[in-house]
């Protein structure tokens, strides 16, 4: 992929999430049902854990309830302040 693409596609995919922030994080607030066997299975205490692309940090109480050390990284600015 040609660099000055790339840079613009990840240039409007902050624009574009940060615009959509507190909508997103609203629609996204809860765990999906599918996905909580993730969790509930393979974190465990003293686990580190790196969520890239990790929106409102919806995963965060899950995994620091494990007593696993959550990290969270997103390209929203949006989306980290709701998350911190």
């Amino acid at each position: 992929m040609d660099k000055n693409y790339a840079e613009y596609l990840i240039n409007k995919i902050r624009e574009d999430y940060n615009f959509i922030s507190e909508d997103f994080s609203r629609t996204w607030s809860h765990i999906w049902e599918e996905i909580k066997f993730l969790f509930d299975d393979y974190v465990k205490a003293g686990d580190r854990v790196l969520d890239v692309g990790c929106g409102n940090g919806r995963y965060c109480d899950l995994i620091q309830e494990k007593r696993a050390v959550y990290k969270g990284l997103d390209n929203s600015n949006g989306l980290v302040a709701m998350a911190k």
